[in-house]
């Protein structure tokens, strides 16, 4: 037997399964480039062996692979409806060849300032993304209220799967064109004014905006970014590995919890656990090159000239993601900011220090450049 309240829950599942199959609804496709590349050994080994004088991997075409290379993927409205006094939008995700992710938008209607909206703000969560902004910190919801009541349309971006935006075997750089698809999609369809649209990440949330603009080019939709706490997915052989470079060498993960995030999205979670172990071998070296933002291996995108990165840390992050980050942000060529709060935490955006920076950052600098 289910009380009332559990029975009014499963009418909302049932309410929301049925609208899946019945709605074929909204269907935006747009061009995006997608990377594939391998995470076996023996794959790469072979690469190698059949006359691969660069040690490219497989699915990688140094000469040929760049931001413009064009597959198809596709953003699936699923359900929109009305959530908390806002509006949440419920949204299929399938990027070619790689399994479909579903994602939670939730809007936040601006306060227009002499009747006109600012632009829209994208805010997404750490690690896996599967918490809302606005919902997961009483700090962080404050830095909504204060976009809105300032003239921002807000949009809280979330995943809802077990794995939330990653893909365990996947890597990171193929799997980020998710979060691409979502920002175009919101530029697309959602944004009333979609000629300005800035966004802000923490941890795992920085790193889908980097490889946003590293490989997706993003820069043509985002005109100012605020990577939070990293980015941390910068150089991943560095951080499984360390480094002999004094200037890397402080980049290295701290503590086996995010090196575990690492084998888990390269599939190396088990017996192999490369980055856990931190034991140096060549060829795993060269996956994680591959894999990273800064990477010898992949052609990546460091000029934005239309986009303004902003870089928020503390001061020695106690994960390491604040040198991570650094990497990152020497490799940019256009215009940057480095700033710091103190301590060594790492959800720099649930801090009030931390949130009164951005919160400062969205307000001066979130305008078309």
């Amino acid at each position: 037997m289910f009380d009332t309240q559990n029975n009014g829950r499963v009418r909302e599942i049932m309410y929301f399964l049925a609208t899946m199959l019945i709605t074929a609804t909204l269907v935006v496709s747009v061009s995006i480039p997608l990377v594939q590349q391998t995470h076996n050994l023996s794959d790469l080994n072979a690469s190698e062996s059949d006359g691969d004088k660069e040690g490219n991997l497989v699915g990688v075409d140094i000469e040929t692979f760049d931001k413009v290379t064009q597959d198809n993927f596709n953003v699936h409205l699923i359900t929109e409806a009305p959530c908390d006094g806002e509006t949440c939008f419920t949204v299929s995700v399938l990027c070619e060849s790689l399994p479909a992710r579903t994602a939670l938008v939730k809007r936040y209607s601006p306060m227009p300032v002499n009747g006109l909206v600012r632009g829209g703000v994208i805010l997404t969560t750490g690690g896996p993304g599967k918490g809302l902004y606005g919902d997961a910190n009483d700090v962080r919801a404050e830095t909504v209220s204060v976009l809105r009541e300032a003239g921002f349309e807000v949009f809280a971006l979330g995943w809802i799967d077990k794995d939330g935006w990653s893909l365990a075997g996947e890597g990171r750089v193929g799997p980020v064109c998710a979060y691409a698809a979502v920002v175009r999609w919101i530029e697309a369809e959602l944004a009333q004014e979609p000629e300005v649209l800035c966004a802000q990440g923490n941890s795992g949330g920085s790193s889908q905006i980097g490889y946003g603009l590293s490989v997706y080019g993003l820069e043509d939709v985002l005109d100012m970014v605020i990577f939070s706490a990293g980015v941390t997915s910068s150089d991943f052989e560095v951080a499984c590995f360390g480094s002999d470079d004094p200037a890397r060498e402080e980049a290295e993960y701290r503590g086996p919890g995010t090196r575990g995030v690492v084998d888990a999205a390269m599939g190396w979670d088990g017996d192999e656990n490369y980055c856990l172990k931190g034991e140096y071998d060549e060829q795993v070296a060269k996956l994680l090159d591959a894999e990273s933002i800064v990477s010898s291996l992949a052609v990546r995108d460091f000029s934005y000239p239309k986009t303004k990165t902003n870089f928020l840390n503390s001061e020695r992050d106690s994960t390491g993601s604040d040198e991570q980050g650094r990497i990152y942000y020497e490799a940019i060529t256009t215009e940057k900011a480095w700033h710091e709060i103190a301590g060594s935490v790492h959800t720099v955006d649930a801090t009030e220090e931390g949130a009164a920076v951005i919160r400062d950052l969205f307000l001066n600098e979130c305008r078309s450049y």
